[in-house]
């Protein structure tokens, strides 16, 4: 696998710099509780303490960060797969049309090829060009 920008990588460190810091927080508050010294009354005020779901949005954003770094590097891959079987891309003003190589030949490049033909031939005989089938052919073996 290959990468078009690896320097985006790098932003990678910032997730488990971001998890240290999230970390120390925690460890911090903690420290800092503040102590009652009433149990009974604490448990009227706080009827539970907060559970494991509230790391999950700080694990979101750490895998996004992760996820981020890694798109905007631009992985890519090549495969060897049979010429049949390959991607071709048709670029449009729309955007881009993906064919299977086999059916942008079939489906596409021979028709296209056979009416801008038939069009050139009907438009030569039409000024009068003496042409016909053995033109095409070429020199005969």
């Amino acid at each position: 696998m290959t990468f078009a920008d690896p320097a985006f990588l790098a932003a990678l460190l910032l997730v488990p710099i971001a998890l240290g810091a999230y970390l120390l927080v925690q460890r911090r508050r903690q420290r800092y509780v503040v102590r009652f010294t009433n149990v009974d009354l604490l448990t009227n005020l706080v009827p539970r303490t907060p559970g494991l779901r509230r790391h999950v949005p700080t694990a979101l954003y750490l895998g996004a960060i992760a996820f981020l770094a890694i798109a905007l590097a631009r992985p890519s891959m090549t495969l060897q797969v049979p010429r049949e079987e390959a991607t071709v891309m048709l670029p449009t003003p729309n955007g881009e049309i993906p064919f299977v190589a086999r059916d942008y030949v079939l489906g596409f490049v021979l028709p296209n090829f056979f009416f801008h033909l038939t069009t050139a031939y009907a438009l030569l005989r039409m000024k009068g060009v003496p042409i016909g089938k053995l033109d095409y052919l070429g020199a005969v073996r």
